[in-house]
């Protein structure tokens, strides 16, 4: 079936008016704005509970103020990470071989084991210490096995195991910065 010469006309009118265009255009964007609007929404949600996440990681590691924003259950997982954090740095000052400790990774699982709950290691450390003697960050798979087998309380997932890499990440570049300024 042939299409009729007007139709034909009209179509080519059509697509070339700017009106038509424009038409089109407006179309388009009422059927993907909610779409767009939806993605948008998640991807702000996820940074800024990214962002809170290091925001109490930073304060925890550090003696600012923390900003009047916080809830209430966030200033008492930094008041108490930053009391446990000084009770395990004077117990490795203390520690027979703390020559042997990678200092930064026993933070940074001290910290993911911890924080935000009750102390799950509690004092004395010194178990909890021996299980980093001469160990780095390569071995952490192994640390969390010794520790997982003094501790049983003490569960590892991936998604701690990944905090604890971002932490032990945070740790060594504020030794950096520390050192530059």
């Amino acid at each position: 079936m042939a299409v009729p010469p007007i139709v034909i006309k009209a179509i080519a009118t059509a697509a070339t008016d700017k009106r038509t265009w424009e038409f089109v255009a407006m179309i388009i964007a009422a059927v993907f704005l909610p779409v767009i609007l939806c993605v948008m929404s998640v991807a702000i949600l996820v940074t800024g509970a990214e962002s809170s996440s290091v925001s109490l990681l930073e304060y925890s590691f550090n003696s600012e103020e923390l900003p009047s924003g916080v809830s209430e259950e966030q200033r008492q997982a930094v008041d108490n990470m930053r009391l446990w954090l000084v009770e395990l740095d004077e117990e490795i000052t203390e520690y027979p071989d703390s020559d042997s400790l990678d200092v930064n990774i026993v933070k940074a699982v001290f910290y993911c084991v911890n924080i935000g709950g009750e102390a799950v290691v509690t004092q004395p450390y010194t178990e909890f210490l021996s299980c980093f003697e001469d160990r780095t960050a390569e071995d952490l798979r192994e640390v969390l096995e010794d520790i997982s087998e003094q501790f049983i309380e003490i569960t590892i997932t991936d998604n701690q195991l990944s905090g604890i890499r971002k932490v032990y990440d945070f740790l060594n570049e504020m030794e950096v910065t520390d050192e530059e300024n």
